[in-house]
């Protein structure tokens, strides 16, 4: 690993001298403290360490925030104010649907869908059991 720093060092330093228009180390104008000087600094900036924030191990909860972050800027504004509004408005049982398939479906976008929502991405946001009860009770079919 050495080897291969000193090696990309030596490059970097040559690569620069050459734009520069630097003289050669075997002339006689060139100063051998700035090139053993831009050498060491070469090699100690190749052979650091990466920064603490790329070495770090970031949990699933961190991705878990990160994509609930991705999903609160793709998805439309006010999507649970709509969510919760089909559920009041359009959600009816259909004339295929068993009244027990059409409770399951309702409890289902109420504990699942609905805590996926931003903007609190958390149960807090879920309807109440009592408004469920209202749009079980009222959700007549549509005519």
């Amino acid at each position: 690993m050495a080897i291969l720093v000193g090696k990309k060092a030596n490059d970097i330093v040559h690569a620069e001298m050459a734009r520069n228009k630097i003289p050669a180390a075997t002339d006689p104008n060139h100063d051998a403290g700035i090139f053993a000087g831009l050498q060491g600094a070469a090699t100690t900036a190749g052979a650091r360490e990466a920064p603490d924030h790329l070495s770090k191990r970031y949990g699933p909860e961190v991705v878990g925030d990160l994509l609930n972050k991705v999903v609160k800027n793709l998805l439309p504004n006010k999507t649970l104010q709509r969510v919760k509004r089909h559920l009041r408005r359009e959600a009816r049982n259909l004339v295929d649907m068993s009244a027990k398939q059409h409770i399951m479906h309702i409890c289902r976008i109420n504990t699942e869908e609905i805590a996926c929502c931003p903007p609190a991405f958390d149960q807090n946001q879920c309807s109440t059991d009592d408004e469920i009860i209202d749009i079980l009770l009222w959700n007549t079919p549509k005519c």
